[in-house]
């Protein structure tokens, strides 16, 4: 049985990122592939939930060299620009030391979220410690967002195109109150612009996307459109994300978690095709549906021994009547 190396050597050999201090250092940065990398706990994740703890907030007094370079790396994975993994590690006891860790494979780690005591990451997947490049969002939180999940206590009803809109209209409405506090105007421009609202105050201008979903939100789906505009014009645009939706089968919406990134720079996410248009170059044989010949149908293909025969319409026979 190979012996397992020790975490200092694993995150030099293996990962390419030697810890800055091999005494007190949490995690360690590759500059070059532009990659941090955190030393976890596996008591941290958040039971029924893809969180785990990155941050404990700290007293101002504490000055432990390891939670300043924690602070530095979490602000890194929060400025965007770099991916972001977990070492998954096993402690004898709350508060020991390191039992174990997993040397086989990473947890991916997403966006940031905190709360008064705690910073967590999002957990959006798994990537093998021997090829990180195969490390990509687990594809069933992509279809979350257009299969919405059941909501807690209540019926499921799909992903109507009424159920999205009723998803939508309640985004809609939590972003307009939301930017309407900000700026002097607020204009929905949904139907003929492709980003869902306009702020205006002076010259400042302030372009908003808006995404509602039931789903924890780790990912979003865009058109083609949406992200032209976006790469266009990242310097003011916005992402107004509301998850987590509550829908009933009646049709209403309820509650949702609030994510706004302000500004927003789509080259700093990832983009990961779901869809692609096929332009057809050769038209294919039409049949109506209800049977028949198309008018412009071309001639079908009829099979015989040993070559392939043209079917074409039998001729009209000649009447016998002389005029």
């Amino acid at each position: 049985m190979p012996k397992i190396p020790s975490i200092s050597k694993f995150f030099q050999d293996q990962l390419g990122a030697p810890f800055r201090n091999q005494r007190w250092s949490w995690g360690s940065v590759d500059e070059h592939r532009k990659r941090v990398f955190l030393r976890l706990w596996a008591d941290d994740r958040v039971t029924g939930s893809p969180k785990i703890r990155v941050l404990e907030k700290p007293l101002a007094f504490d000055a432990r060299p390891g939670l300043s370079e924690r602070k530095r790396h979490v602000e890194l994975i929060r400025a965007g620009g770099y991916s972001a993994f977990g070492v998954l590690c096993d402690r004898d006891a709350p508060g020991g030391s390191i039992r174990s860790f997993n040397s086989k494979a990473l947890l991916r780690l997403g966006g940031l979220v905190e709360d008064s005591e705690f910073v967590y990451a999002i957990v959006v997947g798994e990537a093998p410690a021997s090829n990180l490049e195969e490390a990509s969002p687990d594809r069933r939180l992509v279809e979350s967002l257009v299969r919405p999940r059941a909501p807690a206590g209540g019926q499921a009803w799909g992903g109507s195109a009424e159920s999205r809109k009723a998803i939508e209209n309640h985004a809609m409405s939590l972003a307009l109150r939301h930017y309407g506090g900000l700026w002097r105007e607020v204009i929905d421009v949904s139907a003929t612009q492709p980003f869902d609202l306009l702020c205006r105050d002076g010259d400042r201008e302030l372009r908003v996307e808006v995404k509602g979903t039931t789903s924890l939100g780790l990912s979003v789906l865009l058109t083609r459109n949406e992200v032209r505009h976006a790469e266009a014009n990242d310097r003011r645009m916005a992402l107004f994300v509301v998850s987590e939706i509550t829908a009933i089968a009646s049709g209403d919406c309820s509650g949702g978690i609030i994510w706004a990134l302000e500004p927003w720079d789509i080259h700093m996410d990832e983009l990961d095709p779901v869809a692609f248009e096929c332009r057809l170059r050769a038209r294919p044989n039409r049949l109506p549906a209800d049977g028949g010949e198309c008018d412009d149908a071309p001639p079908r293909l009829k099979s015989g021994v040993g070559r392939t025969q043209i079917e074409r319409p039998p001729k009209p026979k000649r009447s016998s009547i002389r005029r």
